[in-house]
């Protein structure tokens, strides 16, 4: 093992404080389910913002985008629009403001607001979203279990370890056991201290990571110097045409194989086809996870549209700096790496970890290991949270015991949290690699959710039986999808799962009664969204003829086509800084410049408007 002594401290204290986090904060998240939850709405939007952006920050993904930094150069960037990331400007334009207007603690509880709170289709309803919510919620355990096992693997490499260990484990389930002893730290913290404990220990693996950030960053700028990065022509490029063109022969060939298993060989047809599926995914607004958590726990809508914005702008940068920097420093040194897993095979996964191992002094690598570990616990503990918020809430007190006392509840979030957490775990011994759980979220499960959760705020003859079979049809579409096709072109079957949803949307809505009008007034007026709401409108207006309705669609649109703009700046900004192109990156802050200076009068002067 190569950790030093003040590497094994600076870990070893991380992990501790996060335990007395857990302490301190567990009587505060026990005064009652709303404090648990949602921080008692009493949390700073900044707080928030800046613990959403470390959910965001995770262990799993960043290794996963180090992997692509290092194939495809600048034209990594493009690749997250399958989460899709611009689903946080369109939340901070407007969505995050319609949100929080519902003050409801959880998206099955938002639910009530927009369909009612009585009738068999609003119940299945309620029922279709905890099921897709824990869906989510089991699939992020195991994308982050699965990451944080293969990120440790090679800092304690089991031949060094198994002596230790009073059992046998086998080589194919190494990552996974190293998985299970950290997220027992997570799950300690989260689940006694709540929302509370979980933003605070956001805040301080942000300060963390951010130090380790700027550090590594001054390293690898040191590192290029002299030197000239052997990469294909295109790799500075973020430009692209109908075909990917980085031809790794004679340099890296095994990045060729890479390139071809990931699918992403005709770039421009793929490209296509994500921002077609990510526009609409970002319309639907937030999915049942840590997001909207963190959005329903905002003190007004204003601050929920400020949180939405802040989180890009303190996420990119500082996880683009480092990866970038581990990207760089794993081309110069790639031939002094091994990149091969338990089985032999070569794993671009492996960059991170790797590079922070051999190339990094003491000190940075327990600082930035400290940092990653609390990225996985960032991750972990949202989701987590959100997970015990849909069994609580909306199964065991709405369905099961709907008088339950305080501490009853708490009982209940401790034992359902440990529960979700094993299943987790379970979960995580079924996944090949980070690509696969990754594509089985964004792809199959999340291109599931879109049609319905699109409607039900853009049109007002939209009801819980429509969203009911608009979600089955979507979901059970997207689960034959991940059993049938290779994870890497489940993105190419998005047209026909959205059809299928649209069709399972609208038969499902025409063949049951409209939703309650007087459910769909409150609905409009407290929330006045833009779309089909025609026939309500006319309602309220014969009863309040000064009613303003939201006429701000085209500039809520100006504003979110510039806004990804402004995100792809935040995005490429570093990485052309620690590249040392002067030029693009000159281009790069004028253009940021301009947008701010322009969103300033559009939006932030706007933000109570509409």
């Amino acid at each position: 093992m190569h950790l030093s002594f003040i590497d094994l401290s600076i870990i070893a204290l991380y992990l501790l404080t996060t335990v007395f986090i857990g302490l301190w904060y567990r009587k505060k998240a026990r005064k009652n389910k709303e404090s648990y939850m949602l921080g008692g709405k009493s949390l700073p939007w900044y707080m928030l913002g800046l613990s959403d952006a470390s959910d965001m920050f995770d262990i799993s993904g960043t290794m996963w985008m180090v992997s692509l930094c290092f194939a495809y150069g600048m034209k990594s960037i493009w690749i997250p629009w399958l989460w899709p990331v611009f689903n946080q400007v369109f939340l901070m334009m407007y969505l995050s403001r319609w949100l929080r207007r519902s003050n409801a603690s959880t998206g099955a509880e938002w639910l009530k607001t927009r369909f009612g709170d009585s009738g068999q289709a609003v119940r299945a309803s309620h029922i279709i979203v905890i099921v897709f919510a824990l869906f989510c919620c089991f699939g992020y355990l195991a994308y982050g279990f699965i990451g944080l096992g293969k990120f440790i693997e090679i800092f304690a490499p089991w031949d060094a370890v198994k002596a230790y260990v009073p059992f046998d484990v086998p080589l194919k389930y190494v990552p996974q056991f190293y998985g299970i002893i950290f997220t027992l730290f997570a799950m300690f913290y989260s689940i006694l201290g709540g929302m509370h404990g979980i933003v605070l220990g956001d805040v301080i693996k942000y300060i963390v990571m951010t130090a380790a950030c700027i550090w590594i960053s001054v390293i690898a700028v040191m590192k290029l110097q002299g030197h000239a990065l052997n990469v294909p022509n295109g790799w500075y490029s973020p430009f692209f045409g109908l075909h990917l063109d980085l031809n790794w022969t004679n340099i890296i060939t095994e990045v060729n194989q890479k390139i071809k298993e990931d699918g992403y060989s005709l770039f421009g047809v793929f490209f296509m086809m994500m921002t077609f599926r990510g526009f609409f995914a970002a319309l639907a607004g937030p999915a049942p996870t840590y997001d909207m958590q963190k959005i329903l726990s905002t003190r007004t809508p204003e601050e929920a549209s400020k949180m939405s914005g802040f989180v890009n702008i303190i996420l990119l940068p500082i996880r683009y700096a480092l990866i970038i920097s581990l990207t760089l420093l794993g081309l110069l040194y790639y031939h002094q790496m091994n990149l091969k897993d338990a089985t032999g095979a070569i794993d671009f996964e492996r960059i991170l970890p790797a590079v922070i191992n051999n190339f990094l002094p003491v000190g940075l690598v327990g600082l930035l290991l400290a940092g990653l570990l609390g990225a996985f616990m960032s991750t972990f503990s949202g989701t987590l949270n959100a997970a015990q918020a849909y069994i609580v809430n909306d199964i065991y007190v709405k369905y099961v015991d709907p008088k339950a006392s305080t501490k009853k509840i708490m009982t209940m979030n401790y034992l359902m949290g440990i529960i979700v957490v094993a299943i987790g775990v379970l979960l995580g011994f079924c996944i090949k690699n980070i690509n696969a759980a990754l594509q089985f979220i964004v792809s199959a499960l999340y291109s599931g959710y879109i049609v319905s959760n699109v409607l039900k705020w853009h049109w007002w003859r939209f009801n819980a039986n429509g969203f009911f079979w608009g979600m089955l049809s979507g979901i059970a579409t997207a689960m034959v999808l991940a059993v049938t096709v290779d994870a890497g072109h489940v993105l190419y079957w998005f047209p026909v799962l959205f059809v299928v949803s649209i069709a399972g949307a609208i038969i499902g809505t025409y063949t049951a009664p409209p939703t309650d009008i007087a459910v769909l007034r409150s609905f409009y007026i407290n929330v006045r969204p833009w779309g089909a709401w025609g026939h309500i409108e006319a309602l309220v207006r014969a009863d309040a003829p000064d009613f303003q309705s939201n006429k701000n669609f085209k500039l809520n649109m100006f504003n979110v086509v510039i806004g990804t703009i402004a995100q792809l700046c935040l995005t490429i900004l570093p990485m052309y800084l620690i590249l040392m192109q002067k030029l693009p990156l000159m281009v790069t802050i004028a253009l940021l410049a301009v947008i701010i200076a322009i969103l300033k009068k559009t939006w932030w002067n706007k933000l109570k408007d509409y």
